[in-house]
């Protein structure tokens, strides 16, 4: 019997399940990608190839808050169209909707941004530009190293996936942990970076970091990402919250040309689980 799952979000996999004479029903998980067999389980794993699941880790925990964020979602959507009805027409198109937007966004008789962001530039000087670059994952478990590799590459410290996994201790097939990722980013730096481990992470200090000009790995349950940017709503309806999201630069999927993978996204900062961010800042102190 197989039966196609979502082992850890959102990597695809097949679980085959078989009986051994001597262990009895199991079952094994293998990778749709690359066909690796998925070898951890739990999202206390290290940051790689591991399963666990999406709604005990993510959907049970935060069920309370999701459906008051659907409910508030669906109240501001009842508003737009109670006062604006052609703006769910499916006629409507992009260049009608300008023409709109005074009709559900109210006048202020005080200038001020609904949503205020700021991503990672090159400085803050004249006309400056993003500077921030996204890399595939060359294979299942190289999450965190892929990620590394686009910090490192922002500082002008220039390695390949395979020398930045020697460098971070990264276990072949499994992952890569936290205090090996600091480790790495330190010593391929010769001591120039400091890492900093943080497992409180919240949305304010990731804020902080951008604010700064400094990129940052964010981790999720069994997953690291770079994270290069925020946005926020400054005005929202009661009661709220205000919406929150940070710009990922996510290694996911996998792809052996690191140019031609991963993904970039805006992601909802309440609607997600984050386990553990990583600050790699100039050292204040001279290098080793």
């Amino acid at each position: 019997k197989t039966e196609l799952v979502c082992y850890s979000y959102p990597r695809m996999g097949v679980r085959v399940y078989f009986e051994d004479p001597k262990l009895g029903k199991k079952s094994l998980i293998v990778d749709v990608g690359d066909f690796s067999f998925v070898e951890n389980f739990g999202a206390d794993e290290l940051e790689g190839s591991t399963a666990w699941s999406f709604y005990r880790e993510v959907a049970e925990k935060n069920a309370v808050n999701n459906e008051q964020l659907w409910e508030q979602t669906d109240k501001d959507l009842e508003a737009a169209k109670s006062a604006t009805p052609k703006i769910v027409d499916s006629a409507l198109t992009a260049r009608e909707l300008p023409k709109l937007k005074h009709t559900f966004i109210p006048e202020l008789e005080f200038p001020i941004s609904f949503i205020s962001w700021r991503t990672i530039k090159f400085s803050f000087r004249c006309n400056t530009h993003d500077c921030f670059e996204l890399y595939a994952q060359k294979n299942n478990w190289y999450c965190a190293v892929a990620t590394g590799q686009m910090i490192l590459d922002f500082y002008r410290y220039y390695y390949s996936q395979d020398d930045i996994a020697d460098a971070m201790g990264t276990i072949d097939y499994v992952g890569t942990y936290n205090s090996g990722q600091v480790q790495g980013y330190e010593s391929l730096s010769k001591n120039c970076l400091d890492a900093t481990y943080d497992n409180t992470a919240n949305w304010s200090e990731a804020k902080a970091e951008i604010d700064a000009n400094r990129p940052l790995k964010s981790g999720v349950p069994g997953h690291a990402r770079a994270c290069a940017g925020w946005k926020r709503e400054n005005i929202c309806l009661w009661p709220g919250p205000c919406k929150r999201w940070l710009k990922i630069y996510d290694p996911s999927p996998p792809n052996p040309d690191i140019c031609s993978g991963g993904s970039i996204y805006w992601e909802d900062w309440d609607t997600k689980t984050h386990t553990n961010f990583i600050y790699v800042r100039h050292r204040t102190t001279p290098c080793s």
